[in-house]
């Protein structure tokens, strides 16, 4: 029997043998051509050889180790798990097989490690990496200094405690990777095949290190290794496109700790220039698409440009379509457009993005499962979305869920790691909403105590405190409403000193997020709505500056969008107002109404001047003459008027759509860095002494000169009370009017009524005569709620003569009411009777007419004076049949006038001719369609925008003869976006526009009698500033023809004057 069964034996061994080297050639065949049908023979043959190799068999190991390197080459190509797990079985049997003197030892050791390290990359089983770092270590004693293969193992060790360091915070495990790859990188100098890879990592493991400690000479060596991988590479190579987003990585964390913008920008750029390198496909490409979509989402937190989210977005859409599934990198990517659809939804509401957010955290959550080191990063998201979801939505208890959700990660994030205060805020912000659910004050309490534990996480400066401050601030507001409810009810006692406490706390949380600058401005802007909320409604003494520092930073958070059409987004935007949504502007009226309480009319003024007509005062700026400066420090005034004139060029020529993604990006991040060196500048004209002022919030005392030829009259219409502030050249404070019937929904309703009467069109005489009495109605009752009590302060206590100017600055929904036309209509005057009016946007606005512009030289020619521009044929308009009237009327005053009419009257014509000419008459059709407002030219509509641009310096006299060319925007009336606000921002002292549709009969005879005023019987042209008196000439005349001939109101009420 003996015999027998060695010859069995002998024949298995032929056979193991002959299995054996079959396997090995079916993986050197598949190694050549990579056909799967070869790796599937090769495991097959190897797994029978080691059937025939019992445990005992000299031989075993050899078969071990030839069917795991085989298992190795199949888990790589196909992905199958299971194969990683049975090469670690047959690693960990060969590990105890093989002697430790062994000469193959150290490499089985390292493969078992790596092998180990894959599988934790899989399914971030911290077993598996504890693991590998042993058997690293194990395998790195037993590679002596001259050892060829030390530096290998020395480098997978460092990159496997790096992977620990990330996963548990340990700063030992960062420290000795560190010394490893630094040992390892001396020896693979220049010219090693694996130098720049041991560069690139330790570049990465010097920022997290700096990330840490904030030691920047550990930044300025990684920043020194990126730049040696990059000099080192071919450009435009994969290989290059690689260190190139690397390098960008580090740029960002840069940022994150010292806030330079143009790191932030530099980092989208570096990303977009890799992702032209990486073809479809590349393997890298999905990671370099996530990383520029988190830049472009630190961007839009950053600056709250719109583009920028949506760009994320779309980036983490093709990285994640790029990214194959059971990659490790697939949930990270999936989390990352989860997060970037909830910050789209805080900014448009749009319900579909966070139901979208909702489902991509689950299915990331659904990737990391029990014992995953990244699981508390996905439910953290998860519990994120689903809050906001809860807040938006009455079905389900997704509270219970999120708080599950949020309890769990708080249970994985130990004391020591680094993302323990996202826990315990998460956390903190699901009580409180089950708090403002249920009412249950213990709820509050916790959310509070645990807001309170992750503050001690972020010290001041840390970049994420300023969100823990804000729910921490939003938790308290809640308690003192609380305490102030129970106050009503019972006696105070303690409750008042611990509402006195927590105000004071929160007025001091919101303060420090306020004035902190390296704080994301969207965050300071939400604060100091916050400050202003919980300062007006709790009659704190910080009110007035809280509403100060809002409008300062609604300023800022303007100028920052690179769009102008981006920029009125902002200013449409509603913003939370402790329980209620409400405009910007109306924290704008409620500041001044608030400074006019505490009896400082002065700083009511300002603040309004500060608030409104923010996108005219911003391209204002940009046009500020420095000639004083250009005296005593001409390179400073040339720096800003280089950066200004880019800026500018920028805001009003950007086209925020039609533009290529890299172009994109490179276009918004230039124009951030200008943004931010223009700033710089600023503030080294403000250290000079006689300029400390420079744009900054202009003091009363040089806004008041802008009443010097008349009183300007501002009416402020707000919730709290609502005044008209008469501004007089000749006095140090402005009057107050109260005007306590001007409510905003008196005003509102005022409008309606008018728009309404305006809009009829009456088929039969009874029904005009209604029209006509609801216009009456209308314009009775603003002259007794507005116009009469500012009559009454200007003729009796002012002795203000009759026949005098005087200026309306209106507010809000004011705007489109006409204040000139006001009156009793019983016999008795109107205002427009009574005072020859005008209106201006702003008092600043009304100074830059009067100011650094020429006066007119009545010698000039009259040929190179005016131009006159009709178009009677707009396609989809009626013709205007008496356009040749009103030129007629014209040339009877101004014979040598200019004339591109018909078909001379292109879009380039005149704008060519309005560099020329001093006086320009428009006669045609127009459109109010904010910057899309236009006048119908020959070729096709002129827009507001391209006036906008010019810089007129002949410019004096404009009159707009066309429909709707001042007609105000019902949501940002007080921004003056319209055709007139246009021509004076352009440089046109005076400008007379049309507040709605004008009679084309109407047009002949206003130029007719306006022109008579203004241009004597000799020819000569007299000042603009006589313009207001010359058309309250001609609207009167206008009168008495609608009296003979018959018509209504709204025939001589649209015209209306702006400006000198």
């Amino acid at each position: 029997m003996a015999f027998i069964q060695r010859l069995r034996n002998i024949k298995n061994n032929r056979k193991a043998k002959q299995l054996d080297a079959l396997g090995v050639h079916h993986a050197q065949r598949f190694g050549k051509n990579k056909k799967h049908s070869e790796v599937q023979k090769a495991v097959v043959c190897l797994r029978r050889a080691l059937a025939l190799r019992q445990k005992g068999h000299p031989k075993r190991a050899l078969s071990l180790l030839n069917l795991s390197r085989t298992l190795n080459k199949r888990f790589h190509t196909i992905g199958n798990s299971a194969d990683l797990d049975e090469r670690i079985h047959h690693l960990q049997e060969i590990v105890t097989l093989l002697p430790c003197p062994h000469i193959g030892y150290s490499s089985c050791l390292e493969s078992l490690a790596t092998a180990l390290n894959n599988r934790f990359d899989l399914f971030s089983r911290q077993g598996d990496l504890e693991e590998s770092v042993k058997y690293y270590r194990l395998a790195l004693k037993r590679r002596t200094k001259r050892n060829s293969y030390r530096a290998i193992t020395l480098y997978d060790l460092a990159t496997t405690l790096h992977e620990r360091y990330q996963q548990v915070g340990d700063q030992a495990n960062l420290d000795e990777a560190i010394g490893y790859l630094r040992e390892a990188l001396d020896l693979r100098p220049e010219g090693h095949p694996d130098r720049l890879n041991t560069l690139d990592d330790l570049a990465i493991m010097l920022r997290a290190q700096f990330e840490r400690s904030s030691d920047l000479p550990s930044f300025e060596e990684a920043f020194q290794c990126h730049r040696e991988t990059l000099e080192a590479s071919a450009e435009g190579s994969a290989e290059w496109a690689v260190y190139l987003s690397h390098t960008a990585a580090a740029l960002n964390s840069r940022f994150i700790h010292y806030g330079n913008r143009s790191d932030l920008n530099d980092a989208i750029s570096y990303y977009t220039k890799s992702l032209v390198a990486l073809q479809e496909g590349d393997i890298d490409r999905s990671n370099c698409l996530d990383g520029l979509g988190v830049m472009l989402a630190t961007r839009f937190d950053q600056m709250g440009d719109h583009a920028d989210i949506d760009e994320a977005i779309k980036c983490h859409r093709e990285a994640l379509d790029c990214c194959q599934e059971g990659s490790p990198e697939r949930p990270c990517t999936i989390g990352n457009l989860a997060n970037a659809l909830v910050a789209r939804f805080d900014l448009h509401r749009n319900l579909d993005d966070l139901k979208e957010s909702v489902k991509y955290h689950r299915s990331a959550l659904g990737l990391r499962p029990m014992g995953h080191t990244d699981r508390s990063d996905s439910l953290d998201g998860l519990a994120c979305a689903l809050l906001h979801f809860s807040r938006e939505t009455d079905g389900g208890d997704y509270l219970s869920e999120v708080i599950e959700l949020c309890q769990e990660s708080l249970r994985l994030r130990s004391v020591d790691n680094p993302y323990r205060p996202f826990s315990l805020h998460s956390l903190g912000s699901a009580l409180h909403s089950r708090f403002l659910e249920t009412k249950d004050p213990e709820k509050l309490e916790e959310a509070i105590t645990y807001f309170r534990q992750s503050l001690e996480f972020l010290p001041k400066g840390a970049p994420d405190r300023p969100a823990g401050l804000i729910a921490l601030s939003s938790a308290l507001l809640a308690r003192l409403q609380r305490v102030q409810r129970d106050c009503q009810r019972e006696l105070e006692g303690d409750n008042k000193s611990a509402r006195v406490k927590d105000e004071g706390e929160i007025i001091s949380l919101l303060i420090e997020i306020c004035t902190q600058g390296a704080t994301v401005l969207p965050i300071r802007l939400n604060a100091s709505f916050s400050w202003v909320y919980v300062a007006r409604e709790f009659g704190h003494p910080s009110a007035l500056d809280a509403y100060r520092t809002a409008i300062q930073l609604m300023d800022t958070s303007i100028t920052v969008a690179r769009v102008l059409e981006r920029q009125h987004e902002h200013l449409t935007r509603e913003v939370a107002l402790g329980p209620e949504s409400v405009s910007f502007a109306n924290i704008v009226y409620d500041a001044a109404s608030l400074a006019i309480e505490e009896n400082q009319p002065r700083d009511a003024v300002e603040l309004l001047e500060q608030g409104r007509s923010l996108l005219f005062n911003q391209l204002g700026r940009y046009r500020t003459s420095l000639d004083d400066l250009q005296d005593t420090n001409r390179e400073l005034a040339d720096q800003f008027e280089d950066l200004s004139a880019k800026l500018e060029s920028s805001v009003v020529s950007g086209n925020k759509m039609s533009m290529s993604r890299d172009r994109s990006f490179d276009e918004s991040g230039r124009y951030h860095e200008i943004w931010t060196e223009w700033r710089a500048v600023v503030d080294q004209i403000r250290a000079i002494p006689s300029f400390a002022t420079f744009q900054g919030t202009t003091p009363f005392n040089l806004i008041s000169r802008a009443a010097e030829s008349g009183p300007v009259v501002i009416v402020n219409v707000s919730n709290y009370r609502s005044d008209a502030i008469i501004v007089l050249g000749n006095a140090d404070t402005p009057i107050v009017v109260p005007l306590p019937e001007a409510t905003p929904a008196y005003i509102q309703t005022l409008s309606d009524d008018l728009r309404d009467a305006m809009s009829s069109q009456p088929q039969q005489p009874a029904e005009e005569v209604t029209k006509q009495a609801n216009i009456v109605a209308v314009l009775r009752k603003l002259w007794k709620a507005v116009v009469r009590p500012v009559t009454v302060r200007l003729k009796r206590d002012l002795h203000l003569p009759d026949r005098s100017r005087v200026w309306w600055c209106p507010t809000a929904m004011t705007w489109l009411l006409p204040l000139h036309a006001a009156g009793p209509y019983d016999g008795k005057q109107n205002f427009q009777d009574i005072f020859i009016c005008s209106y201006t946007p702003t008092l600043g606005a009304l100074n830059r007419s009067r100011q650094g512009l020429p006066v007119m030289d009545l010698s000039r020619e009259s040929k190179r004076m005016a131009l006159f521009i009709g178009n009677a044929n707009a396609p989809g308009e009626a013709i205007l049949t008496h356009l040749g009237d009103e030129l007629a009327g014209i040339m009877k005053r101004i014979p040598d006038i200019t004339i591109l009419k018909g078909e001379k009257c292109t879009r380039e014509a005149v704008l060519a001719g309005l560099d020329d000419h001093a006086w320009v008459h428009f006669a045609c059709h127009g459109h109010q369609d904010l910057f899309r407002s236009d006048f119908a030219l020959a070729d096709g509509p002129l827009y507001l925008i391209e006036i906008i641009k010019k810089r007129l310096p002949l410019a004096e006299l404009a009159m707009l003869s066309a429909c709707h060319s001042a007609a105000g925007d019902h949501e940002t009336p007080d921004e003056a976006i319209h055709l007139a606000g246009g021509m004076q921002f352009a440089g046109f002292r005076s400008v007379i526009g049309t507040m709605w549709s004008i009679w084309d009969v109407d047009g002949p005879l206003v130029a007719r009698e306006f022109y008579q005023q203004m241009v004597d019987v000799d020819g000569n042209f007299k000042d603009c500033s006589n313009t207001a008196k010359a058309l309250s000439a001609a609207v009167r005349a206008l009168r008495k023809e609608v009296k003979i001939h018959g018509g209504g109101l709204e025939r001589w009420i649209p015209f209306v004057h702006f400006g000198a």
